[in-house]
């Protein structure tokens, strides 16, 4: 996601991909189905999960994904997230800025904080924001 070149006035979810609604539908799978969720998880040899999660295949932590599972199994189930324009457009003008400048994390090059950026944009301020950033 954080390669998209996109033009800011197009709503943000009308161009979101395959890939994205690849990743909301699985995350939103593992909302409404939690228990479910955590038996694929359990049928996944560890190996294969270590791969898809780590360049050059080295085998992830055991541990963490026994955490992951238990976690899920005592998860209540939560509605689904849906795409939402003006955290989508947000978060893109965040990937336009940090690639120009080869910067990294929540806060923006010039240091606006996560939370301004996305009040800018209209966010509520009632409203509870989190972002979630992947770099690859």
């Amino acid at each position: 996601m954080a390669g998209l070149a996109l033009s800011l006035s197009v709503p943000a979810a009308a161009v979101a991909g395959p890939m994205e609604d690849a990743i909301l539908a699985e995350i939103n799978f593992a909302r409404a189905h939690p228990q479910e969720y955590a038996r694929r998880l359990m049928l996944q040899p560890v190996t294969a999960w270590g791969r898809a999660l780590q360049a050059g295949g080295q085998p992830s932590d055991p541990e963490a994904l026994a955490e992951a599972v238990d976690a899920l199994l005592r998860q209540t189930p939560l509605p689904p997230l849906e795409p939402d324009d003006i955290l989508a457009t947000a978060a893109l003008e965040h990937v336009e800025s940090q690639g120009a400048a080869g910067h990294v994390g929540h806060n923006s090059p010039d240091g606006e904080r996560f939370y301004e950026r996305l009040r800018r944009h209209g966010a509520e301020r009632s409203a509870i924001l989190a972002e979630n950033i992947a770099y690859g």
